[in-house]
């Protein structure tokens, strides 16, 4: 038997290409017979919205918005070509690890800059769990990493006239795996 940590790292850049329902981020396969013993998981995820005038900041959709992340491990005989969504699919998904993301607000300087930036995270420490769960002979056992976004206002990767607002942002996961 054997424990060996699997670490994961990504990050995302602002220019409208960051889907708000990632489900379709495949991390790893588990070797059949292993199991997951622990998680680690740091998220980010920030929409920052520029903009020539303050005036013309669309403001009031910041506190509407719900952002949570999942990781996933397939549980079906067949490979699955994406990860269930974490918002649409919370209550019918086995998920490994489900947690909605803190929102954080940024107006510093609104007036002189025109920015307003809107943040989407883990606690400090991220999230910490005993996930516990094997690697089952005759299912996938793909890991997926997926979040979502509700954003009712469609503010979020947009550009108009008056402003750009661009989801961007970055993962770390580290996985203690248990190998027999």
């Amino acid at each position: 038997m054997s424990y060996q940590w699997q670490t994961f790292f990504n990050h995302f850049p602002g220019d409208g290409t960051t889907p708000l329902n990632q489900n379709t981020l495949k991390l790893y396969t588990l070797p059949e017979g292993s199991s997951i013993r622990r998680t680690l998981l740091h998220m980010q995820l920030s929409v920052q919205i520029e903009s020539t005038s303050a005036a013309d900041l669309p403001l009031d959709f910041a506190p509407t918005v719900i952002a949570a992340a999942g990781l996933w491990l397939g549980d079906t005989t067949t490979p699955a070509a994406n990860s269930p969504s974490v918002l649409d699919d919370a209550n019918t998904a086995t998920w490994l690890l489900w947690d909605g993301l803190q929102e954080r607000v940024d107006t510093d300087a609104i007036a002189a800059t025109g920015v307003f930036r809107l943040t989407w995270e883990t606690p400090r420490q991220g999230v910490d769990v005993q996930t516990r769960r094997d690697a089952v002979a005759g299912n996938s056992n793909d890991l997926w990493l997926g979040w979502q976004i509700f954003d009712g206002f469609g503010v979020i990767n947009n550009s108009t006239d008056t402003y750009n607002a661009y989801l961007a942002g970055y993962y770390t996961i580290r996985m203690l795996i248990n190998t027999p």
